[in-house]
Formats: structure tokens, C-alpha cells, sequence
């Protein structure tokens, strides 16, 4: 089989996407090594995945000889995929062949609701058209599939849910790169409405705790021109510093409201950190009663999570913690690549 990759717009740097899309293709090709993939990319993603077949889709291509088509379908056609695994946001500029949407969250649809008010959006008029040809869907979380039933009214015997993993390295013992003691939150703020939630958090319990506060990910024209005192700005760091980020950190604070894949929530698990988390889409299906859970609609709530998560006494953190990680581990990449390449080989059919 070969499978065609859309990738258009994935912007490279630590987000959910870049971080599932890089996993779970390096894992299919590893654990099945007769299925070929060619990668439909762009100007802002097409050197970041060197050493792939690739179709550079645009006006104008890359000066290391990748072939170049104007569309999608004309690089479908070129590359001559079986099939095409999509972000389900983008999989209406496929028509050549069929389509596997992925899903990590829906929110996109849900803000689309929204502002149709009591009409139907042209984004969900699109998105049922392409569930209506789509024989099958890859999503994160028993969550995201009962979404795509509720919104795009998806059969749920056609969505196939794929758990995403996190890197076994985030176990190994590092050094921290900051100072101690510090809160940490990760993930790409155009995708952490929420942020400003746990800046007003922090700047309240200032007096209370000496803690600095770890914002790790990548920029955006969105973030505070000034993140106030006592607030380390970290666009991107390899494994291993990550890990030792999350080591020793004395809590991770996810601030999102839209978790359907809860890539964030694993990595901070695996990498030995308390996590602090609303209850929100996928994350309990995932993380369990691990994490201290808080009220996304009260910045006291938070407060209260922060300050129960500060006072554990040891024991009680590092029983936590050894829990957290056992859970983690359960949640591989191998296993999200071959849950993906049976939807690949049902698609085929």
C-alpha cells in the first residue's frame, strides 16, 4: 500500500500535531516497513521532513529537487497514494482517492457552531460531506470518536480510536535547566486558550510561594509582550531537557480546555511530574484519578489544586508519581501506528 501524508500548514516546533504526526509515521514505518508513504507538504513544513518522499504542493518548490504540484489531488495523483491520511480539517481537498481524516479535537467544529448561531456553518456543511465518503477515521480518545458522532453524526463503527504514546526517554534523569523550585505548563499557546487562567493563578499565589512558572512552546503573535516577573519563556528544548523540566518541576499545570489527545498530559506523566489539570475532554479517560483535578471555570479552583499539589507530603507525591508513570507507559506509539494502519488497510479495502 502506498499512503499519501497531508501535512499542509503543519508548522514545525513543539505542538500537538508535529509532535502525534512525527511519532506515529517514524512507528508505521518501522514496524511495517513494505507500506510506503509520501509526504504532500509546504513551505513552512517541507524541510523539516527530510529524508521522506515528499511532493512539495505550491507555485513555486523547494531547491532540493522534491517534485512540485499546484493541488492536493494533482500530488495525490503524482505520487500515486492509495490513500490519504488527513487532518479531517483539510480532508475536502481531497477528491482522487479516499480519504483517512484524523481528529485530535473538535473545537474547531464547536467554534463553528457557535458563531452559526441556529444555522449550519460552511465548515460543518464541508466536514459532513467529507464523513459522508470517509470510510473510516482515526481519532486519540474513546472522547474525540463520540464527538464525531455528536457533530458530523459519524457512525461510531467507522471511527477507529488510536491512543498516542510518549517518548520513553522523558523517564530517563536529567538535570533541569531552571531554577527550583517552578510550576511548568507545555503545549503551543494558540492551542492554550486558557494560559491567561494560570497567569492570574500565579500572580495571585506570588505571595504565598516562592515558585518560578515554565511556559514551554511555541511562539505566537498572541502571547503577553511582557509574561511579568518570575516567568521563564522556553520556545523549544530537545528530550532530554524536557525530561529533566518535568523531573523536577513540583507540578505540571495543563490550562486546556480542548484535550481530545492529551499528548501534553502523557509526556508530563511519563516525565515524572504532579500533574494539575482540568477535567475536560479525553483526560480522565486517560490520566485516570491520577492528577489533582481543578474547576476550569474558577481561577480559586486552580489555586486550591496548586496549593493541595504543594503540600503533599512525600510519600504521598512519589506514590503518585510511580502510579502516573505505570499509567503512561501503557500509552505507546507503536500501538497508536498499528491501531492506524489497520484504518489504512480497512480504508483500502
Amino acid at each position: 500500500m502506498r499512503v499519501g501524508v497531508n501535512i499542509l500548514t503543519l508548522e514545525p516546533g513543539y505542538d500537538e500535531e508535529d509532535v502525534y504526526l512525527r511519532n506515529v509515521l517514524i512507528k508505521m514505518r518501522e514496524i511495517q516497513p513494505d507500506t510506503d508513504f509520501s509526504l504532500f507538504t509546504d513551505a513552512n513544513n517541507h524541510a523539516s521532513f527530510a529524508g521522506w518522499d515528499r511532493v512539495f504542493v505550491g507555485k513555486q518548490g523547494p531547491d532540493d529537487g522534491a517534485p512540485v504540484e499546484k493541488t492536493l489531488d494533482r500530488a495525490a495523483k503524482h505520487a500515486q497514494v492509495d490513500i490519504v491520511f488527513t487532518p479531517l480539517q483539510t480532508s475536502g481537498m481531497v477528491s482522487v482517492v479516499p480519504v483517512v481524516p484524523y481528529a485530535l479535537d473538535l473545537s474547531f467544529l464547536e467554534k463553528a457552531g457557535k458563531a452559526g448561531g441556529w444555522r449550519t456553518p460552511p465548515l460543518v456543511r464541508d466536514m459532513k460531506r467529507v464523513s459522508g465518503r470517509a470510510q473510516v477515521f482515526v481519532t486519540p480518545s474513546e472522547y474525540v470518536r463520540k464527538q464525531l458522532l455528536a457533530h458530523l453524526a459519524v457512525p461510531m463503527d467507522r471511527v477507529v480510536v488510536a491512543p498516542p504514546g510518549a517518548d520513553p526517554a522523558l523517564e530517563t534523569e536529567n538535570a533541569t535547566i531552571a531554577e527550583q523550585p517552578y510550576l511548568i505548563t507545555l503545549g503551543d499557546t494558540r492551542h492554550r486558550g486558557h494560559l491567561s487562567f494560570l497567569l492570574d493563578a500565579f500572580q495571585r499565589l506570588k505571595d504565598e510561594i516562592p515558585h518560578n512558572l515554565v511556559v514551554l512552546g511555541r511562539p505566537d503573535h498572541t502571547e503577553p509582550e511582557d509574561w511579568g516577573s518570575r516567568v521563564l519563556r522556553i520556545h523549544r528544548c530537545p528530550i532530554p531537557q524536557m525530561a529533566g523540566l518535568l523531573r523536577h518541576s513540583d507540578a505540571f499545570v495543563c490550562t486546556s480546555l480542548h484535550e481530545g489527545a492529551c499528548i501534553t498530559i502523557l509526556e508530563a506523566m511519563r516525565g515524572g511530574a504532579r500533574v494539575i489539570t482540568p477535567r475536560v475532554g479525553g483526560i480522565p479517560e486517560i490520566a485516570g484519578n491520577y492528577p489533582v483535578y481543578y474547576n476550569h471555570e474558577s481561577v480559586a479552583s486552580l489555586m486550591q489544586a496548586i496549593r493541595r499539589t504543594l503540600d503533599e507530603n512525600p510519600e504521598e507525591r512519589s506514590r503518585q508519581i510511580v502510579f502516573s508513570r505505570r499509567r503512561a507507559a501503557e500509552f505507546t506509539w507503536e500501538n497508536c501506528a498499528w491501531r492506524t494502519l489497520a484504518a489504512f488497510k480497512r480504508a483500502g479495502n
